[in-house]
């Protein structure tokens, strides 16, 4: 953990943990407001946490950067459980802006992506839902 938080987070342009994993990272039970200045603190570029393991009926995730106000997305909360939700998310972000949009473009249609993709989620057997990342080609839609 201290390779990461000294090595690897000062090197991010944006690092995408859960509620859970921020929290291990700023070694902080606290809000994750508090979390997310901690992280901007060891060098971060902007901290999207992601509230999936958070309770209510909606999931809240936030964008913070340096010098100005969270941005935040509400989305409805999917019933079951999934596995690839975070991966799927942050491959989108690292291609959006790999297309040249900016930072809160970039995270906005990427978590409308991974909502997409988890919303036609695939059930193979008993275990976690995964996302369905060709959920367009499906539905003769663009992603």
């Amino acid at each position: 953990m201290r390779t990461i938080r000294e090595q690897l987070l000062p090197r991010t342009t944006l690092v995408t943990p859960n509620s859970l994993e921020a929290r291990s990272l700023a070694y902080s039970d606290g809000p994750l407001d508090t979390c997310a200045a901690h992280l901007l603190e060891l060098g971060c570029g902007a901290v999207l946490i992601t509230g999936t393991h958070e309770p209510g009926q909606q999931v809240t995730n936030r964008l913070y950067r340096r010098n100005a106000p969270p941005d935040e997305s509400l989305w409805p909360r999917l019933p079951g459980s999934y596995h690839g939700s975070g991966c799927t998310l942050a491959s989108a972000i690292t291609a959006r802006l790999a297309l040249g949009e900016d930072l809160v473009t970039a995270t906005t249609n990427a978590q409308e992506y991974t909502w997409r993709t988890l919303a036609g989620g695939l059930h193979t057997g008993r275990c976690q839902t995964i996302p369905d990342r060709l959920f367009a080609l499906h539905r003769g839609e663009r992603p």
